[in-house]
């Protein structure tokens, strides 16, 4: 009789999770929607300056939010700041040399919605619990910015380096890249707000 109660209150808890999971996420989908440019072209500072501290390789020429067919990209121009040498090949700065890489916008809104989502699924019983939960969402926020698209932006820009010099080179940034591109991002997105939703759960 016990194991039967606790399994249906284990089911009753699940049910509530995947439905307050399903209502934010629905009603933060419905947000980015309409604040997708805002957001995106609020973060170009903070990516161009990471970009700039990860590698002195390339010369920032611009990062900027476009539209490419029907979706919103993070695009990046860039030309090389220094000589690189790999495998035997020599790059050399040229004025008139430019790279270009984008990647979605998407790649940063829907990871946060699912941060969030994934954090806000787990009940939220006190004012102090609810404070304690946007307080560790900010820096969850921040890492996940951080670990996404300057990464996805940054191996790409490496990638045409590394096919011309080194095609069947390892390289970790580039195995990285990959790793965000195939979904990555969601991962990480879903690790941190079950961080911070079982880290406030018990508060």
């Amino acid at each position: 009789m016990g194991s039967r109660d606790t399994a249906r209150v284990t089911g009753s808890d699940l049910r509530a999770f995947v439905l307050r999971f399903l209502v934010v996420a629905t009603v933060l989908g419905l947000v980015v929607v309409g604040g997708a440019t805002t957001l995106a072209s609020g973060v170009l500072p903070l990516f161009k300056t990471e970009l700039a501290v990860l590698d002195d390789t390339f010369r920032i020429d611009a990062l900027y939010v476009d539209q490419d067919g029907a979706d919103q990209v993070f695009r990046i121009n860039v030309g090389l700041a220094r000589t690189v040498s790999l495998n035997g090949r020599t790059f050399r700065p040229d004025p008139r040399g430019r790279a270009t890489a984008s990647t979605l916008v998407g790649h940063l809104t829907l990871p946060c919605v699912l941060l969030i989502a994934s954090a806000f699924a787990w009940p939220v019983r006190s004012r102090r619990q609810l404070a304690l939960r946007l307080l560790l969402l900010l820096p969850g926020l921040l890492l996940l910015c951080l670990l996404g698209v300057p990464f996805i932006l940054w191996a790409a820009l490496w990638g045409l380096v590394v096919q011309v010099a080194d095609p069947h080179g390892f390289s970790l940034l580039l195995t990285y890249g990959d790793f965000l591109q195939g979904g990555g991002h969601f991962a990480i997105a879903l690790a941190l707000g079950l961080y911070v939703g079982t880290r406030t759960a018990a508060a």
